[in-house]
């Protein structure tokens, strides 16, 4: 190998080394690490009023309840679940499916005959 291509191969390392060291200084090892809340602790939870937005509040505040019981993370639990052969989303879509109908049903009473 030529000297120049030595010298080439060197500042390249060098260069990958330094580009290494400055990601790992800014925090490169936590990348997509994401923050795992509390679930005995209350969120702040989206707005809205549909019955998806609805539906979605409560199913993720059942999860947070059980996910506090058991003394692990929401995302935790869904894992565990999933794990264990339980169909998450299919069970999340009977829950907010079962709200829907319980909601449709107390509006039929509210409005009255």
């Amino acid at each position: 190998m030529s000297s120049r291509g030595s010298a080439l191969l060197g500042a390249t390392v060098l260069v990958a080394g330094a580009l290494l060291v400055a990601e790992l200084g800014a925090g490169g090892l936590g990348y997509g690490a994401g923050t795992l809340h509390d679930p005995c602790r209350p969120r702040v939870t989206a707005g809205g009023a549909r019955a998806e937005e609805t539906a979605q509040r409560y199913v993720l505040r059942a999860l947070d309840e059980l996910a506090c019981r058991t003394g692990k993370s929401r995302e935790e639990l869904v894992l565990e679940l999933a794990d264990r052969g339980i169909d998450v989303v299919d069970a999340i879509r009977r829950l907010e499916d079962t709200i829907d109908d319980w909601r449709e049903r107390l509006e039929d009473i509210l409005d009255g005959p």
